[in-house]
């Protein structure tokens, strides 16, 4: 997605917007066998932009200095998740569903937002990070 705001009355008159996302590629795929279900996704995309204070004097007045307006970009996004789910009977009039699923199967440490703070006179950077692995399990029972 090649998203730009636009603004007459600033300075940068044009500048991406937080969603302007050049590159992306989404997979998914699942498999069906009897009472057995298994799912594959994979999400990777360019870095969105962001913007950071200027290097050279990052505050003044004690206000953060920023750079142009979604200059820089995050780094990559990259997720991979798999999911396996199994129906079962338990009785006559009830049955189950028992679910295992691993989001964020390789690990990887993503990036999704940051912003800055002004602290003791100096620029802290809070970067927040998406989840690790992240395993979830699940049962259900109908009746």
């Amino acid at each position: 997605m090649n998203n730009h705001y636009t603004f007459d009355e600033l300075e940068n008159e044009s500048f991406p917007s937080n969603y302007d996302i050049n590159h992306t590629v989404n997979f998914g795929t699942s498999y069906t066998n009897n009472n057995f279900k298994a799912a594959v996704g994979f999400n990777w995309h360019s870095g969105r932009p962001i913007t950071v204070p200027i290097e050279d004097a990052p505050i003044v007045n004690q206000n953060i200095n920023y750079a142009s307006t979604n200059a820089v970009n995050l780094q990559d996004f990259m997720r991979l998740d798999i999911s396996t789910q199994y129906d079962f009977k338990i009785s006559n009039k009830m049955k189950g569903k028992a679910g295992v699923s691993v989001w964020n199967l390789l690990d990887k440490e993503n990036q999704v937002n940051t912003f800055y703070r002004v602290k003791n006179e100096a620029i802290n950077q809070v970067l927040q990070r998406s989840l690790g692995i992240t395993p979830n399990v699940s049962l259900r029972v109908y009746f």
